[in-house]
């Protein structure tokens, strides 16, 4: 079954839509002809897909996205919090 999908280059940056007729189609970047190309989710895609690909995929980026959060906001308040034997 023939569907649209949004990718983005790793090389070059450039975000575009490839329409995937076979299962082992492979995109590549319009501008740089590059294969390296990773899929993008898009608002429409998520939630009403039911491809189990796409739902780990977002669920991944998602885990990762709250572990760089996490680290970032642990970070903050460790840097706050100053030892009693450091002094100014």
């Amino acid at each position: 079954m023939p569907f649209l999908s949004d990718y983005k280059c790793s090389e070059c940056g450039e975000d575009f839509e490839f329409l995937k007729l076979k299962s082992n189609d492979t995109p590549e970047c319009p501008e740089c002809r590059s294969k390296e190309v990773e899929k993008v989710l898009t608002s429409a895609l998520v939630g009403v897909c039911n491809d189990p690909s796409v739902r780990s995929e977002k669920l991944k980026q998602r885990s990762l996205d709250d572990s760089k959060k996490n680290f970032k906001r642990n970070w903050e308040r460790a840097r706050a919090k100053k030892p009693a034997y450091f002094t100014d």
